[in-house]
């Protein structure tokens, strides 16, 4: 296993303020600050290494949560009437996250989510939600042009709940007295290079074991699929004019840091680096295209 105005679990993303200029086709956003923390508690639901996400691109929306992420306490216990001690999220900010017209901002937040898990232990009790604590603290940076954002955080999250082997049962019995202790460093970089050519880079280095576990075996260990570092680095080329208007060239390369294939820790997947290409069409463009051609009708249907 991303991460204020308003403080988010790990793998949460956060609302974003879209800016446009007249210099920009409908639709297209200069860069914001983004900041959407790692997920380092929960591995993900998977049968091998996790694959290092691009930080989202400058000024868009950044992509769903990852399995396994912690849930932001409140809108759950509200949405789904959950019974139980439910605590809002405090998240003190100062000064505010987007600094006017540029400069460093620092922040801190505090945060308590949970989880819910299936399964039993062995006397037949259903497993309770997961709680976790994280705190993180770090510093912004905007340009005055908006152009380049940058965070720097560390943070510190704490797992209670976590099911290990129950000591007084056979090998298969759970009972849910792990503890997990995270702590790390994140680094994000947003940049416009040009009004179409934008980079976007990410570091994350993690220190992930359990801190508690009554059987002693997992004590220390690394839980399984989390690296200790991932990188990645992503460049974009936009098409804002001529026959390939709306097109969007993209590469990038990615890197994770090996990982261990059991609880235990004996066997592990060695560090991997991937690289990416990517070619879109923004279907905004399609209408205008098609309209200046010679001979070529656009028909509009009115909206009912």
């Amino acid at each position: 296993m991303a991460r204020r105005a308003t403080p988010t679990c790990r793998s949460t993303g956060r609302s974003e303020q879209e800016i446009t200029t007249s210099s920009r086709p409908p639709g297209r956003l200069l860069p914001e600050a983004h900041h959407d923390g790692p997920n380092p508690l929960i591995p993900p639901a998977q049968a091998g290494p996790p694959v290092a996400p691009y930080p989202p691109p400058p000024g868009r929306t950044a992509p769903p949560g990852t399995a396994g992420a912690v849930v932001r306490l409140l809108p759950l216990a509200t949405a789904t009437g959950l019974p139980g001690r439910h605590r809002p999220e405090p998240g003190p900010l100062h000064p505010p996250a987007a600094p006017e017209p540029g400069g460093f901002s620092p922040f801190v937040s505090y945060a308590e989510g949970f989880e819910p898990i299936t399964g039993q232990d062995r006397h037949g009790k259903t497993f309770e939600p997961t709680a976790s604590q994280q705190w993180e603290a770090g510093v912004k940076y905007q340009s005055a042009d908006r152009r380049h954002q940058g965070t720097l955080s560390a943070f510190h999250i704490t797992k209670q709940n976590e099911p290990t082997r129950d000591p007084n049962g056979s090998p298969y019995n759970k009972t849910q007295a792990g503890e997990v202790l995270a702590k790390g460093l994140e680094l994000e970089a947003n940049s416009y290079l040009t009004d179409n050519r934008s980079l976007a880079a990410s570091l994350t280095l993690l220190d992930m074991a359990f801190s508690k576990d009554d059987s002693g075996e997992l004590l220390g260990k690394t839980p399984v699929w989390v690296p200790e570092r991932q990188a990645s680095l992503w460049a974009n080329y936009d098409v804002f004019e001529g026959a390939l208007a709306g097109a969007t060239l993209g590469a990038g390369v990615r890197h994770a840091g090996k990982t261990h294939m059991d609880s235990l820790n004996t066997d592990q997947v060695p560090a991997y680096t991937l690289v990416d290409l990517a070619l879109g069409y923004d279907l905004g463009y399609l209408n205008a295209n098609l309209g200046r051609r010679p001979g070529a009708t656009v028909r509009q249907q009115p909206v009912r």
